[in-house]
């Protein structure tokens, strides 16, 4: 649901007079409302214009950054977006039983969540809040007084383990004909045909004589990829594979994730482990 800013005369304001900014989007089930102005205005917030002038849409979570613009615009002293869920969690609990709530957490591991596929919080809508140092509070409009998330610039210790999921992958791996190295101008090769079938790369690895990459599948783009590059790398694929993600690993998380499953391809930095894997259902 929409993300609902609240202003605040302590705020830099146009003109040094403070705002009243209203309630945007949808309040949770009692009513409640928690903004210094007595005057709502509700906006949608998924649509938008073209610069031609055409109504378009603005894509998953929409509602949530054009809060988060209206927000920066205004000089919001915070906002909060009410989901069905009690706040930022470490997993989906439509796919791990066991998840935990981060009280508060900062802007960049926000993101960066976001980013590996998290789906409470569209990696847009930070960005704006961040910029102004406005923090965000995710609620659960199933129970409004739970305390939910706040995500701010802060400092915190290690987090639990967070657990991301991403089904319908496909594995694509491009090597030489001729056994030479993968070289830059071979990956400017590759990366210009993934950008023009609009395949976006979520995870790559390369050897020396071959470059992986795990994408959504798309038949259509794919079909397009393997005409654009055939000619040039011997191409090989999978389809119908996950791609898991655990930032703030420990050996307990890497354990509980990767038992019984077959890894195709595993890449590990310091604070995030990914494996792309053949689907279990």
């Amino acid at each position: 649901m929409a993300g609902l800013p609240h202003s605040a005369a302590h705020r830099p304001r146009v003109a040094g007079r403070p705002r009243r900014l209203a309630y945007y989007g949808a309040q949770p089930n009692n009513g409640s409302a928690s903004a210094t102005s007595s005057r709502a205005r509700r906006d949608a917030g998924v649509s938008g214009g073209t610069a031609s002038g055409h109504t378009t849409t603005l894509g998953r979570e929409g509602s949530d950054y054009t809060a988060a613009i209206f927000a920066y615009c205004l000089g919001a002293e915070s906002v909060t977006i009410w989901k069905d869920v009690a706040g930022l969690l470490n997993a989906d609990p439509k796919i791990f039983e066991v998840t935990v709530r981060y009280p508060e957490i900062s802007y960049q591991e926000t993101i960066e969540m976001a980013y590996y596929g998290a789906s409470v919080i569209h990696p847009k809508t930070i960005k704006p809040l961040a910029v102004r140092q406005i923090p965000l509070y995710v609620k659960s409009f199933v129970d409004s007084t739970a305390e939910g998330t706040k995500i701010h610039d802060c400092r915190h210790g290690l987090l639990v383990p967070a657990f991301i999921r991403k089904i319908n992958q496909c594995l694509i791996s491009f090597e030489s004909k001729d056994l030479t190295f993968i070289s830059e101008e071979n990956l400017e090769v590759i990366f210009g045909a993934l950008a023009q079938v609009r395949l976006k790369i979520n995870l790559m690895q390369n050897s020396a004589i071959s470059f992986s990459v795990c994408t959504d599948f798309s038949a259509y783009r794919l079909d397009k990829l393997l005409t654009a590059l055939r000619e040039q790398f011997t191409i090989h694929y999978n389809t119908d594979l996950e791609l898991y993600t655990i930032k703030n690993y420990d050996a307990a998380s890497l354990q509980r994730l990767t038992t019984g499953r077959e890894l195709l391809l595993e890449q590990r930095t310091r604070q995030t482990f990914q494996f792309v894997c053949r689907s279990n259902a």
